[in-house]
């Protein structure tokens, strides 16, 4: 055990690691100097974040009309739809490696593990956050909390939003070209 312990003492952006005698009281500060807000075991945070996790999906599953949902689920067979299953978690898995290298270029380093739960917690956030950057507003906060910099987090997020966004419109005449196809192969037979 260390003879001194040490709070945070936070004013404005200037933080600082103030040495405190083991037996020393905090009820004469003021609130700019009691660490704010208190620091919570971490097995209750992992409890908050789970309730509020699991809340969230109960109300978009409330919300959800499921009867048109199953409906076109069950007029799709099963081997079409556990392929696109896969391959939607392939992009996902793909997504956090390319996260990854982008915060590498940044001079970020973060595990795979690390990019992979970032990309989840944007998907996730991004159900319920308004416009379609709201998970990418998420993972660029968690980042800079973290504390890798904004700048770089930010720089990092957008390029990887740009790449998805030219990598869809460079699909994108694919798509409709196969579309038009089997249009005229519908109507031919």
């Amino acid at each position: 055990l260390r003879e001194t312990r040490r709070r945070n003492l936070c004013v404005g952006e200037a933080c600082r690691l103030i040495p405190m005698p083991p037996n020393h009281s905090t009820a004469g500060l003021s609130l700019l100097e009691k660490r704010w807000p208190p620091r919570l075991p971490l097995w209750l945070w992992t409890i908050i974040k789970s309730c509020v996790s699991f809340g969230l999906l109960g109300w978009l599953a409330l919300h959800f009309d499921w009867a048109p949902a199953l409906g076109a689920l069950r007029a799709v067979p099963w081997y079409v739809a556990g392929a696109g299953l896969l391959l939607m978690a392939q992009s996902q898995l793909l997504a956090a490696y390319r996260l990854q290298s982008l915060l590498a270029a940044q001079d970020i380093r973060v595990g795979y593990k690390y990019s992979l739960r970032l990309t989840f917690v944007g998907l996730f956030a991004g159900n319920f956050l308004p416009s379609t950057v709201g998970g990418d507003a998420v993972k660029v906060v968690v980042l800079a909390k973290a504390g890798y910099g904004k700048a770089a987090s930010t720089a990092s997020v957008a390029l990887d939003r740009l790449i998805n966004l030219a990598a869809a419109a460079f699909l994108l005449p694919s798509v409709v070209t196969l579309k038009l196809l089997s249009a005229e192969a519908t109507t031919v037979l």
